[in-house]
């Protein structure tokens, strides 16, 4: 999903921005009537003037800018209806069952206008017969009470210009589609995002490799010290040995001298 609020700050101006977020809620619902009415005025000037742009606008997101602007000048006029407010700001007058009121100026047009010769007081062409003849008194009633039907009461009728400020449903705005700039900047943040990982992949390589590099170093170095020792400990054995060697054949030979002397001595 394409991020609205993103769109509005990138392509509105900082007065534009403004009107938006008062035409969202909860903000609008904490308005007046008056200032709801301040606000629509407003945001239509502020639709026209995106309008009046020249077509080449449509590259720098005008055409953004006119769907944000729309769409927020159809949330105002959502709550002026809502709070039964005129296009012209004032209340609408209702009748105690809920009803608009017709004007005086509507009845008294009304009354004063002229019937048709030969017609009857609903519009309806007047019989041959009665033509031209003075009605009679109306007859009594002699039902009982349970019987009668009560009349139909008329529906006032309602001026036109009162019919225009009753509330109309209208469909929710629709919201504004992602422009080219925002999609060509959300691919430019993914392959910049694939670039920092192919960047931050191969540091790790590398810093693995030098560890391994080092631990064989440090592996080889153990290994030459402990031959080296080794050597030595074998040396030092084997100059004991002929050191040992060599003192035994000296006291086998002194041994040797003196038996010979002696055995010399006794012939």
């Amino acid at each position: 999903m394409p991020n609205f609020a993103q769109q509005a700050q990138d392509v509105l101006t900082k007065d534009q921005l403004e009107l938006d977020q008062r035409a969202r809620k909860p903000a609008i619902t904490a308005l007046s009537d008056s200032e709801v009415m301040d606000l629509l005025a407003h945001l239509d000037t502020a639709h026209s003037e995106a309008k009046s742009t020249p077509a080449a606008g449509a590259a720098t997101g005008n055409a953004t800018r006119i769907k944000i602007l729309n769409a927020a000048l159809q949330r105002a006029h959502v709550e002026r209806r809502s709070r039964g407010l005129s296009p012209s700001g004032s209340k609408a007058r209702t009748a105690p069952g809920g009803k608009p009121k017709a004007s005086a100026t509507a009845t008294a047009a009304k009354a004063a206008r002229p019937r048709a010769v030969g017609t009857s007081k609903t519009g309806a062409q007047a019989s041959p017969r009665t033509a031209g003849r003075k009605a009679g008194a109306a007859k009594p009633d002699t039902r009982t009470s349970a019987r009668r039907v009560v009349k139909a009461i008329a529906k006032p009728a309602i001026a036109a210009s009162e019919v225009a400020a009753q509330p109309r449903k209208t469909n929710p705005p629709a919201a504004a589609e992602p422009d080219a700039k925002a999609l060509k900047r959300a691919e430019k943040a993914k392959e910049k995002a694939r670039e920092k990982a192919a960047i931050k992949a191969k540091k790790q390589a590398e810093k693995d490799a030098k560890k391994t590099r080092k631990e064989a170093d440090k592996a080889k170095i153990a290994r030459k010290k402990d031959a080296q020792k080794a050597a030595k400990k074998a040396e030092k054995l084997a100059r004991k040995k002929a050191e040992k060697k060599a003192a035994e054949k000296a006291k086998k030979k002194k041994a040797k001298g003196k038996a010979k002397k002696k055995s010399g001595k006794k012939g």
